[in-house]
């Protein structure tokens, strides 16, 4: 059965989250519990400093990972299954995704995939983290109710808030957003630990 994509955010290392005063609901923490339990199989097209951050995040919480790299057989590739542990492993991108319940897209200018294509807002630097009193946000889109369920519950697993922006066309509002916290913390030299807040009343 075809997997509709779902997008949230960017594509790149440490990139940007968008911190929520306002803790996950009692429903998300429900829904995060659920799929702890459900073990997914989960492909990561790429395996670089975020996809291996989220490999290893998921892989902690009991999902099967499989990264999906151009040379399986190389040291860095293997490398990558070894220091995620929990019996990932790495494959081709199409092993990888043949078998997969959910498809990351881990690395930048990746295309559409068979799936939910995860991609990430300052994962690897605020992964699990509060941003100081501010809980980090990952912005999902997708014209697939159930598929954004998916990832959102994903992210919300490994310690974040999730919000459902809308239909996959929103996908291209959230780029410039991504767009902008590079060019605040590469350019203009604010680093890596800022992010973006949405403060509700």
């Amino acid at each position: 059965m075809p997997r509709p994509a779902s997008e949230v955010g960017g594509d790149f290392d440490g990139a940007p989250a968008v911190g929520v005063e306002l803790r996950p609901s009692a429903e998300d923490v429900s829904r995060a519990r659920f799929l702890k339990e459900a073990r997914m199989r989960i492909a990561i097209i790429g395996a670089g400093h975020v996809g291996q951050t989220l490999g290893r995040r998921w892989a902690e919480r009991g999902h099967t990972i499989v990264y999906g790299v151009r040379e399986p057989e190389a040291p860095k590739s293997k490398d990558a299954a070894t220091a995620t542990g929990h019996g990932a492993r790495v494959a081709t991108a199409r092993e990888a995704a043949a078998d997969a319940e959910v498809v990351v897209l881990g690395r930048m200018g990746a295309g559409g995939a068979r799936g939910e294509g995860l991609q990430h807002h300052g994962l690897a630097e605020h992964e699990g983290s509060r941003l100081r009193r501010a809980a980090a946000t990952m912005l999902v889109c997708g014209d697939d109710e159930g598929a954004n369920r998916v990832v959102a519950d994903l992210a919300t697993s490994i310690g974040f808030e999730a919000i459902d922006a809308g239909p996959l066309r929103i996908a291209r509002l959230l780029e410039p957003l991504a767009m902008l916290w590079i060019h605040l913390a590469l350019v203009r030299g604010m680093g890596t630990g800022i992010a973006f807040r949405l403060l509700r009343r």
